[in-house]
């Protein structure tokens, strides 16, 4: 296997009978994302290193900056499933110091789970709530001491 960019592009994993077991980390490669190619971060993990169909595609990494991931599609689930810091602007999962405060996994037909996140004055997280759970009178929340 050769490597690109400082990055091999695909792996292989035992699978049952029948599947390759080959997966792609794609790099951008787009001249619209030509930080991201050359950053040589992630664009996509798929089955296929050009993939042909959104079956073929496990995730779809969108960036804010450099390095900050602020949604993850997940084309080949049905019915899509994604996760999301926010979006164009408010990022409303991140507070003023770049720690997730609310991760939101939705579907099409919405949120499917959500988890908010609090944290003391040295970063530690403190509590984390379910809010899909909540709203729904379950108490799945945590509290750390």
């Amino acid at each position: 296997m050769r490597e690109t960019w400082g990055r091999y592009p695909g792996f292989r994993y035992p699978t049952c009978t029948g599947a390759t077991g080959t997966v792609y980390y794609n790099t951008a490669s787009t001249a619209s994302d030509s930080v991201g190619a050359a950053l040589s971060r992630t664009g996509t993990i798929a089955a296929a290193s050009t993939p042909t169909s959104a079956a073929q595609v496990y995730a779809l990494y969108t960036y804010l900056g450099a390095q900050t991931v602020v949604q993850v599609d997940h084309p080949a689930v049905p019915n899509g499933l994604t996760l999301s810091y926010g979006t164009g602007g408010s990022y409303v999962g991140f507070d003023q110091f770049g720690r997730v405060i609310d991760q939101n996994w939705l579907k099409v037909a919405g949120a499917v789970d959500r988890y908010r996140y609090g944290y003391d004055s040295a970063s530690n997280r403190t509590w984390r709530e379910n809010k899909v759970a909540h709203d729904a009178s379950a108490a799945l929340d945590q509290f750390y001491t």
